[in-house]
């Protein structure tokens, strides 16, 4: 985790991945803003669920820390949402 956090790729990681949510969900949005907010939605419930499972499971209490990361992913995932929107939907329209 601390090699993932120094270099960023956990943020690579989610613009990567909410590209990829956003392609999958392209199909059943024909307008940008419910992508964008569908996957963003996806994005917070899993932040929410890591939030949880650190605190419950890992004993992770620094929440400050883990509210940073937590909002740097959910902006990483709002980043490749718009990226997809910006780029890709209109090439593949």
């Amino acid at each position: 985790e601390e090699f993932s956090e120094s270099y960023h790729i956990d943020k690579v990681f989610h613009i990567l991945m909410s590209i990829c949510v956003a392609l999958f969900l392209s199909v059943y949005f024909q307008r940008p803003v419910p992508l964008v907010l569908a996957v963003l939605a996806i994005g917070i419930s899993y932040e929410l669920y890591q939030t949880w499972h650190d605190i419950v499971f890992v004993g992770s209490y620094d929440l400050r820390r883990l509210l940073i990361d937590s909002l740097g992913d959910i902006f990483a995932d709002f980043a490749g949402a718009i990226f997809f929107v910006w780029w890709i939907w209109p090439h593949i329209k």
